[in-house]
């Protein structure tokens, strides 16, 4: 344990405070802040006040609140705030003497859990930052000289450049801490293959010394070994160790599938470490003896893994071998031996060694087989018979209301047809599949024949119609049956297009006859249609739109069905007449005005060319299409005589300024004539 003695102090209850793992035993009570800021946060126990941005070789000094001896261990403890920095500390001893200097490096200083500063700039401005906490402990004797006859008081301080210029939090005696960390890694354990397992040694400020010469706090394991970590304290160096297993990976194979003779067992060896086990039986056994053909299925369970797997076995017995009777095959026929039994070989005559043997000529053939359970031999003679022969003939077609006949005749042969009849003739009356076996000396031969049933030509064009003028019909004569066609103009198409009347046939043919079918075409004359022009109505007047054809039917927009229709209101009427096949449509847009006439004449007009009132037309000219006008002067001769418009009249050229007589005369829109007179007077 390390211990620094205290001559005399003035605190009370700073025992419980530590700092970075040591125990605080004293502080400075005055300090002098080298840059003549009046602030202290460098004086009293752990705080979150600091010092910061001192000025290069400035130096602060300051007291203890007691005098103290060395002791065994470190005895100074500085603090820092922000970032490491570069120092000469002296201890000030009783007497106004100095201690040795000590030079502190930037790479001396210890990090501590970081904290919120609130810290001081060579004026006392200044701020609030989370940064870093970072001590040094220092000892008496060996960093300062100090004998076990010297007092120290205080503390010297001269700060050095850095690159982010240096900082002080504070300047502290210590003693150790108790010691009461217990380092302990866990038991001994075994993982599984592929698991990874994080030992971890941290103990607050502790330095860390792996087997594997790592520093960090914890450990990852990933291999099987022994591990070990040696953990420095202020106050202890304590070391743990333990060792990792890894559960190797399960391997289970019952083998492959295999064919045993009968009565012979087999062991099944389903075996691992540490395992359970659950055959399909239930039997929990690590081996499983075979005796009867199955299929044998094993789960093994460890701490890692589940693995099943399985087997099939079958038995067999004294081979068993059977090519068959002596036989005769046909001419061209081939027949397959076949002497296949499990886990056997074989060879035969020839020194094949397949299981089957395909015979494709007369003769003896041996087969010699050899299994686990015996050897056997066997042997079979084969012969050849002549094959018959048979022929239905082609594929044919079949006339409708005709008949096809088959002999297949042969002496001493069967037969079957596909009706399962059993005659050598057959009679075929319609389309289908006819097939026939006929066998003879054991050999059977097959033939077949497809008849297509073929009906009589046949055609219809329909009844006799019309066709409007200049129109068209389509003459079909389309069928299935039917393998030619040939019209009246020796067109040999199935379809002719009819735009004419006339008499039209066509003859329609297959290998199985003719037919001939005929149709009559004649005209109704094209309808003419023309409901005129759209048109105006006076109001309250009517108009009747004849469109008599005789014979012919009738139908207005409305459902209307007489030739005649009287019309009085404004609107769209549409008529479509039909005439036996054929039809035509019109149709008529009708409005309505004021017919009620109405002519209104100036008194004055100025033709001076100004672009106003340089004619004499009519203000208001209503239902009066156009009109004659007539100028008079005072004497009576005419001046001016023409037709008059709604926008133009008499332009008073080659005429003097005066007064002059007008007179008009009109048809108005009804058909009704009149006239008006009237006096004007002309200003330029």
């Amino acid at each position: 344990m390390i211990l620094a003695v205290a001559l005399s102090a003035t605190y009370c209850g700073v025992r419980a405070q530590q700092l970075g793992g040591y125990q605080l035993a004293d502080a400075l009570v005055s300090a002098v802040h080298p840059n003549g800021c009046s602030a202290g946060p460098v004086l009293g126990f752990p705080d979150q006040l600091t010092w910061v941005n001192m000025s290069n070789n400035s130096v602060m000094t300051g007291l203890f609140s007691g005098t103290w001896m060395d002791a065994p261990g470190d005895d100074l403890l500085l603090e820092t705030s922000f970032h490491a920095d570069n120092y000469t500390v002296r201890l000030s001893l009783e007497g106004g003497t100095f201690s040795a200097p000590h030079g502190v490096s930037t790479s001396n200083w210890i990090p501590v859990p970081n904290v919120e500063w609130t810290y001081y700039f060579t004026n006392c401005d200044g701020g609030v930052q989370v940064s870093e906490r970072l001590i040094l402990p220092l000892d008496f004797a060996l960093d300062f000289g100090v004998t076990q006859n010297e007092v120290v008081t205080g503390v010297e301080i001269t700060f050095l450049n850095t690159s982010g210029v240096p900082d002080l939090a504070g300047v502290y005696i210590i003693e150790l801490a108790p010691c009461d960390s217990i380092l302990e890694l866990g038991p001994d354990t075994t993982l599984c293959s592929g698991d990874v397992l994080t030992l971890d040694a941290t103990l607050g400020s502790g330095i860390y010394r792996w087997q594997d010469g790592s520093n960090a706090s914890t450990f990852n394991v990933s291999e099987a070994g022994t591990y070990t970590v040696q953990v420095i304290t202020p106050c202890d160096t304590l070391t743990d160790s333990i060792v990792v297993g890894y559960e190797p990976a399960v391997s289970l194979d019952l083998g492959a599938d295999t064919v045993l003779c009968v009565g012979e067992p087999l062991l099944l060896d389903a075996s691992v470490t540490g395992a359970r086990y659950l055959w399909q039986d239930g039997d929990t056994l690590p081996t499983h003896v075979v005796d009867s053909a199955g299929t044998y299925v094993v789960t093994v369970t460890t701490n890692c893994a589940v693995r099943s797997d399985s087997i099939q076995v079958d038995y067999v017995t004294f081979p068993v071998l059977d090519l068959g009777g002596d036989t005769t095959l046909c001419d061209g026929d081939t027949m397959v031996l076949d002497a296949m039994s499990p886990g056997a070989t074989y060879r035969w005559q020839d020194g094949a060694e397949e299981a089957t043997f395909t015979v494709l000529d007369p003769g003896v053939y041996r087969v010699e087989l050899a299994s686990p359970c015996g050897v056997v031999l066997d042997s079979i003679t084969v012969v050849f018979a002549p094959r018959p022969s048979l022929e239905l003939g082609d594929d044919t077609t079949l006339c409708e209301g005709s008949e096809l006949h088959f002999d297949v005749t042969a002496p001493a042969a069967t037969y079957r047809w596909q009706d399962n009849s059993t005659e050598p003739t057959f009679v075929v009356v319609e389309g289908g599949l006819y097939w026939v076996a006929l066998s003879l000396n054991g050999c059977t031969v097959r033939d077949s024949i497809m008849v297509q049933g073929l009906p009589l030509p046949t055609t219809e064009l329909g009844q006799d119609r019309s066709i409007c003028s200049a129109a068209s019909i389509t003459l079909d004569a389309t069928s299935p049956s039917v393998l030619a066609y040939r019209w009246q103009n020796g067109s040999t198409l199935s379809t002719m297009i009819v735009g004419a009347p006339g008499t039209y046939w066509v003859e329609v043919s297959n290998t199985c006859g003719r037919s001939v079918d005929t149709v009559h075409i004649t005209e109704d004359p094209l309808l003419d249609l023309d409901l005129g022009a759209d048109v105006m109505l006076c109001e309250g007047d009517e108009i009747i739109l004849d469109v008599g054809i005789p014979g012919a039917d009738y139908l207005w927009h409305d459902g209307w069905t007489l030739p005649t229709y009287a019309i009085s209101h404004p609107g769209i009427y549409s008529v479509e007449i039909t005439f036996g096949v054929c039809s035509t449509s019109d149709a008529i847009e009708v409005g309505t005005q004021d017919c009620e006439v109405s002519l209104v004449m100036p008194n004055v007009f100025t033709p001076n060319g100004d672009g106003l009132n340089d004619q004499f037309f009519p203000v208001e000219m209503r239902s009066i299409p156009s009109a004659a006008l007539t100028i008079f002067n005072r004497w009576g001769q005419v001046v001016f005589s023409g037709i008059m418009y709604p926008r133009a009249g008499w332009s008073g050229r080659y005429v003097p300024d005066g007064t002059y007589f007008w007179e008009v005369e009109y048809t108005d829109s009804k058909g009704v004539q009149g006239g008006r007179t009237g006096v004007v007077t002309l200003l330029r």
